[in-house]
């Protein structure tokens, strides 16, 4: 009879203290690395996608989502969150992004209808991509909201 190893396992700190609800946007790529969302509730502070090498045991943040959509400075509420899993290929991880800020409306949390401190209405989601190989993001779509 074979015994096996139990898993055991790790936590990790990333480097983003105003991380949250990160789940699903998760996913281990053809490189070996582990890629995934830290998300944000905060109104002007975007989430961050990241990567953990498990041959190096090193963590990277590789971007934050506010900055890749173009949306920093603009006034508008944050990317603040991805819960997809990544979509490889040709090299590129393929996800999207949606809102990590909220407001309470009759006991639930929605999109916010008067935003916090003067911002604008959150713009909408957009369809991302991350190149493996040059480390490089694109903006594919954008959804505006209406």
């Amino acid at each position: 009879m074979t015994v096996q190893k139990p898993n055991v396992a790790r936590s990790f700190y990333s480097g983003f203290a105003l991380a949250h609800d990160t789940y699903n946007a998760i996913s281990c790529a053809s490189d070996g690395k582990i890629y995934y969302v830290l998300c944000s509730e905060d109104v002007e502070i975007g989430g961050k996608m990241c990567s953990y090498d498990p041959k190096t045991d090193l963590i990277k943040i590789l971007g934050d989502l506010n900055d890749i959509c173009g949306q920093n400075g603009s006034g508008k509420i944050t990317q603040g969150k991805s819960h997809v899993e990544f979509y490889e290929k040709n090299d590129k991880l393929y996800f999207g992004t949606h809102v990590g800020h909220y407001e309470m409306i009759e006991g639930m949390e929605r999109l916010p209808l008067h935003p916090a401190r003067g911002f604008d209405l959150y713009p909408g989601g957009h369809f991302l991509s991350y190149d493996l190989r040059s480390e490089k993001f694109a903006d594919l779509i954008t959804q505006m909201t209406m």
